[in-house]
Parts: structure tokens; sequence; C-alpha cells
């Protein structure tokens, strides 16, 4: 757990300290790792420097002696996991929005580490014209008060699509 040392977030600094770590049951720490998805959907967080790893000074992974634990078996099993993957990476890939968010992930991963940025305003903007058409008015529509709100879009349909797939093969499997 984390601690904020001072009471008043508006001077001139903050100091978090971190004062205990997390253990899973089989004995793993979720320092420097965290949890890890069974299926991912692309994100451009997910290539952004923003983890406990990336931190200078965070706690390294660490392992305690396993629990003994009885396995959960009401969940899915590698097969189905893998099955549901494989769906959800074939509509991702079909999917226009998605199409658009990974041109957004490239450019960004090919220009989050470079040391040189050109100065010329025409080949900047031309450089990111095809990936970034809609940013303005997607920047000012998460700064609006709605923005807190959670809306149904490409993203959270997929998150349902592969719920659904989920509840299907519950029920073909009899769960």
């Amino acid at each position: 757990s984390r601690r904020r040392l001072g009471t008043d977030s508006t001077k001139l600094g903050a100091l978090k300290v971190t004062i205990q770590q997390f253990y899973r049951p089989l004995g793993d720490s979720t320092q420097n790792r965290g949890v890890n998805s069974d299926i991912e959907i692309p994100a451009i967080t997910t290539h952004m420097d923003l983890g406990e790893a990336d931190l200078d000074y965070s706690l390294e992974f660490d392992q305690i002696e396993a629990q003994e634990i009885e396995k959960w078996t009401a969940g899915p099993d590698s097969a189905m996991i893998q099955a549901l993957a494989a769906r959800s990476a074939d509509r991702v890939k079909a999917n226009e929005e998605f199409g658009k968010l990974g041109k957004k992930i490239d450019f960004y991963c090919r220009i989050k580490d470079r040391e040189e940025v050109t100065l010329n305003l025409e080949k900047f903007m031309a450089e990111r014209a095809d990936v970034l058409t809609d940013e303005e008015e997607e920047l000012e529509e998460a700064l609006t008060d709605e923005a807190n709100e959670i809306e149904r879009d490409f993203y959270m349909d997929e998150v349902l699509n592969i719920m659904t797939d989920y509840i299907g093969e519950l029920k073909k499997a009899g769960k």
C-alpha cells in the first residue's frame, strides 16, 4: 500500500512511500508485474511508461512460500481462454475503429523514444495527419464533464463480446 506524507497537496511537492507488498496465494507479489489479463485488447496505454515498473525506485518483484489452496475449477481452462482470445483477435482485426487505434499506437511507438523532432511544421503535421485526424475533437470531448461517464464504444463493445462468448462457452460446457 502507499501513503502520502504531508497534509496539503497544493504545497510544493509530495512523497509517496510503499510500505507493504501484496502477495497472491501462490506466493508471487504483484510488484512491477501487476496482474496479467487472460485476453488483451489493444490499448495505447499498454505502450506508455505508466506502470510501477517504470518508476525509478519501485520495489522489486518478490516471492514468498506458496499457500496450499484448492484450485478453482469453475473458471475457464486454457483451451477456452485461447478460443475466446482467438475470436476477440478476429473481431479486432476486422473492426475499423481498432484499425485506427492500431495506427495511433504505431505512431506513438515510433515517436515515444525519439531524441530528435523536426522543427519543420509542415513536415511534422504531414507525419501525424493521417493518424490524428480527429484528435482535437476527441481531446475536447475528453475534457468535458461527461468524460467521467462510461460510454459505449468499440472498446466497450469488444469487452461485452468477450463476455458474451464466455457465457456461451460456459453454457456449452454445462457450467
